[in-house]
């Protein structure tokens, strides 16, 4: 896409989405937006990620990105026409910190006044022969960032923190005004086309 092309999409977006009055759909309005947790399935004791997941909720970590997204059902039908394949968490500095410390993880990055890190889980199987990327089974692929003075609305939801519609979408548009990528693009546009088909 091109800038023009950028701008024109962002503008549009938001326009639409300001039209639909999230924050009012939550609650006991016609078309209502509830929120379901995934289940781990018969198999989760073989996935370690879980450990880490649980330790970030039980540190107040704030669920969000496409995982989060992926809770949110409207009109009973999820938002999200995919499987994400990340955890996207949000933490304070000081907490961040002390959740690496408690796993050993030191391979966090820098980047102005954010702390970051990639955490992958699982069973290595290596590459496929033709060199590509290493395969892995009963994985998880965890991303933290830790930024000073976040104020990220949730929504409570069992065990888990998970980011306010509005700030997910708001991610997501942030995210393609600093690099277009196609992912989050058709994930607002297919979150605008679910709230148009049950429009009343």
């Amino acid at each position: 896409m091109s800038d023009l092309e950028i701008k024109e999409f962002l503008s549009e977006t938001k326009s639409e989405f300001r039209d639909f009055k999230l924050s009012e759909m939550v609650g006991d309005s016609l078309n209502k937006i509830t929120l379901k947790t995934p289940r781990k399935g018969s198999f989760s004791f073989l996935y370690k990620g879980w450990g880490l997941i649980d330790d970030l909720n039980e540190m107040g970590g704030i669920l969000t990105g496409s995982t989060a997204l992926s809770f949110y059902r409207f009109n009973g039908e999820p938002l999200l026409g995919r499987t994400p394949k990340d955890w996207d968490y949000i933490l304070d500095r000081e907490t961040f910190l002390k959740f690496c410390g408690k796993n050993n993880i030191s391979n966090f990055k820098y980047s102005t006044s954010r702390i970051m890190v990639d955490i992958k889980t699982g069973v290595n199987m290596g590459s496929d022969g033709y060199g590509g990327p290493d395969r892995f089974m009963f994985k998880h692929e965890i991303d933290i960032v830790a930024q000073d003075g976040d104020k990220t609305p949730y929504i409570e939801v069992g065990k888990y923190k998970v980011a306010t519609l509005e700030s997910i979408i708001q991610g997501k548009l942030d995210l393609i005004e600093l690099s277009p990528d196609t992912k989050h693009i058709k994930d607002c546009n297919l979150i605008i086309s679910k709230l148009h088909s049950h429009k009343r």
